[in-house]
């Protein structure tokens, strides 16, 4: 494949690659990528995303598109990773780990929150903000008046996954129930299921 300028563009293609994706099917998902350059007006990075995302709907089952866009997630390590594995270690119960995790407003956004045994849900932002912007491409996303598809949000319901992961010591599955981009302009909320 290409050479790929924006983060975004470039992860997309790794991944894809990663989870072996038909050369030619990953070739139509990633066609004019690498016209894509750090110069690009917003609205066409904006434009490429969307598109590409089309393609794997159409293309690609819908649980291999949620496994390629679960691993595109940033934000996996660094100190969030830190700080999970460090409550992890320091509280033995889900409910104290939660509540530790919480307090730092950091990990999970505004908050995770348990619904009942072995369920969470995660809303990413506060619900009194007055508009709620999608954060990925720097917020270059919204004003778009298209339906995006939910496909897009699983890199951040990977890094929900992957951080709940490794507070609790478990295996989730998570779905989007919501998206500020998706729903445009509704909060972000993941449902997250152990398994």
């Amino acid at each position: 494949m290409g050479k790929y300028n924006i983060a975004v563009i470039n992860k997309l293609n790794q991944c894809l690659g990663e989870n072996g994706i038909d050369k030619n099917i990953h070739k139509k998902i990633m066609e004019s990528g690498e016209s894509i350059k750090g110069s690009s007006k917003t609205e066409e990075i904006s434009e490429w995303c969307f598109n590409a995302m089309a393609k794997m709907d159409k293309l690609l089952d819908e649980n291999i598109n949620k496994k390629v866009r679960e691993d595109c997630a940033c934000l996996k390590g660094g100190k969030r990773e830190k700080l999970c594995e460090e409550i992890n270690k320091k509280f033995t119960t889900d409910e104290d780990r939660i509540n530790a995790v919480n307090e730092s407003h950091f990990v999970f956004g505004h908050e995770i929150k348990m619904v009942e045994k072995g369920k969470y849900e995660v809303k990413y932002l506060d619900d009194n903000e007055p508009e709620k912007k999608c954060g990925c491409l720097g917020g270059r996303l919204n004003g778009l008046n298209k339906n995006w598809s939910k496909t897009w949000c699983y890199c951040c319901g990977g890094q929900v996954k992957h951080h709940l992961e490794v507070l609790l010591g478990k295996e989730f599955d998570v779905k989007i129930i919501t998206s500020a981009l998706s729903s445009k302009g509704k909060n972000c909320y993941f449902e997250l299921k152990e398994i």
